[in-house]
């Protein structure tokens, strides 16, 4: 399992917005004017042999992942500056490969998201965001 640590310290940096561990809670919509914030928290664990493109029988084939991390992304903002917090937090996420060895066999890709809720003129927005790790993988004391 990939630790989220590092993700969150590249969200704040990259987008410069503040970026803390999600709740278990709703986060307030009540003070229009608060900045926008981004929440990261843990998804789900995959271990289903193939999750990639298809099944294959070859052990070195990249696209059968042996383990796939789901993680989350939220954030609160004004309505008006949806698009500039969605494109900003894609930006951030979208290919980057947290662990070096891992570069040439996986990246973290968007798979999903949308409104969690709404009032105030304020918007808070998940998305969901998957990490593969292939057969392949270089470093099986990262998976197993």
């Amino acid at each position: 399992m990939f630790d989220l640590t590092a993700l969150i310290t590249k969200l704040q940096t990259d987008t410069t917005y503040a970026c803390s561990w999600a709740k278990a809670k709703e986060p307030s919509l009540l003070n229009d004017t608060d900045p926008p914030r981004i929440f990261v928290g843990y998804h789900s664990i995959n271990a289903l042999g193939h999750l990639g493109e298809g099944h294959t029988p070859d052990y070195y084939e990249a696209f059968s992942e042996d383990l796939s991390q789901g993680f989350q992304t939220q954030f609160t903002c004004a309505v008006n500056l949806v698009p500039t917090v969605w494109h900003a937090v894609y930006n951030s996420c979208s290919g980057w490969v947290p662990l070096e060895p891992e570069k040439e066999y996986t990246g973290i890709y968007h798979s999903g998201g949308g409104v969690m809720g709404l009032d105030n003129g304020r918007i808070w927005w998940l998305d969901n965001w998957r990490m593969d790790f292939p057969r392949a993988n270089p470093m099986p004391g990262v998976i197993g």
